[in-house]
């Protein structure tokens, strides 16, 4: 019975010597979990040096991964994008007016008022003695309103249309970037100080003058895109009122005004085309001076044939009396 007795027991203390070296082992392992898990989060392992290295080497994966991916980068894009949106704001419009070239001055009157600028300007002629004309002007953004309350004494406002372009992703990601081209940059030229030989240093010029190359081209896009931000975008068309279609005092304010203008207008249409058949009659003096020249011949040679033929009846005449 002791000898029974005396394995049961040896039993046991093998089996809680295994029981103890697997909870030991059961420990190590979650304690080795948490200090790689640290590590990769925190500390500086040879992933975070890896990523550190792919920076300061290309110039395309770094871009990405900073703004997409990461959960923090997402969450402060989010952030930005939360707190200030970049618009682009475009409108365009007609304007009803009396005087073609008193209401373009007076336009650009009011966008330099504003601190705008003009692009484009040009006047044509329409039919019935009026005339129109474009403009193309730029004003601030924060401007914008006051001007197009404005617009409203140069003229009567017609087809208004504005429409906006929300670019706020577009601006942030060039932004960030721009600030990593310029990182990468800077890394590379501290490569190319502690370069040892002339491979190492053609190599690093040569992913200087890539990454220089990128950010000049990036530069110029982020520049313009905070012009069209900045500034907004109008395009009005100008159009002089038609007196057949205006009322008897809509548009004018008295009848000798309505009147007088009618009268300058029929002169002016009487004038225009006494010119311009002046001008067509001697624009056509090269194919006129030859037709008149013909036309002068054949009447000639009809005179000739008409008194040849009436001599001919004559003498006819005159024979038929010697012969009677």
């Amino acid at each position: 019975m002791s000898g029974e007795t005396n394995k049961k027991k040896l039993k046991r203390k093998i089996m809680c010597w295994w029981a103890g070296i697997l909870c030991l082992t059961v420990l190590i392992s979650s304690v080795g979990c948490s200090a790689s898990s640290k590590d990769a989060m925190g500390q500086p392992g040879a992933d975070q040096a890896a990523v550190e290295y792919n920076h300061a080497g290309s110039s395309e994966a770094p871009a990405e991964a900073s703004f997409t991916g990461h959960p923090a980068a997402e969450e402060a894009k989010s952030a930005v994008t939360e707190e200030k949106r970049y618009v682009v704001l475009q409108a365009r419009l007609t304007l009803e007016i009396k005087d073609l070239e008193a209401a373009a001055r007076k336009i650009q009157e009011r966008v330099k008022d504003a601190g705008g600028y003009l692009v484009s300007l040009e006047f044509y002629d329409l039919r019935d003695g009026r005339q129109a004309g474009q403009l193309s002007v730029r004003v601030p953004a924060n401007k914008f309103d006051p001007f197009w309350d404005a617009l409203d004494e140069c003229g009567t406002v017609k087809n208004p249309h504005v429409y906006t372009d929300d670019v706020t992703m577009h601006y942030i990601d060039l932004e960030a970037r721009l600030k990593n081209l310029a990182v990468q940059e800077e890394r590379m030229r501290n490569l190319l100080e502690r370069a040892k030989n002339v491979e190492e240093i053609l190599q690093i010029e040569k992913e200087l003058g890539r990454i220089r190359g990128d950010l000049e081209g990036m530069t110029a896009e982020f520049k313009h895109l905070q012009e069209r931000v900045g500034y907004s975008s109008l395009e009005i068309r100008l159009e002089e009122k038609d007196p057949r279609f205006a009322g008897v005092t809509g548009g004018f304010d008295s009848y000798g005004e309505r009147i007088g203008y009618l009268l300058s207008l029929n002169t002016n249409r009487l004038l225009r085309g006494f010119s311009t058949c002046l001008v067509v009659a001697v624009g056509s003096l090269p194919l006129l001076v030859p037709l008149l020249l013909l036309a002068f011949l054949g009447w000639k040679a009809v005179e000739v044939l008409q008194a040849r033929k009436k001599k001919s009846l004559r003498k006819k005449d005159k024979m038929d009396q010697i012969s009677s």
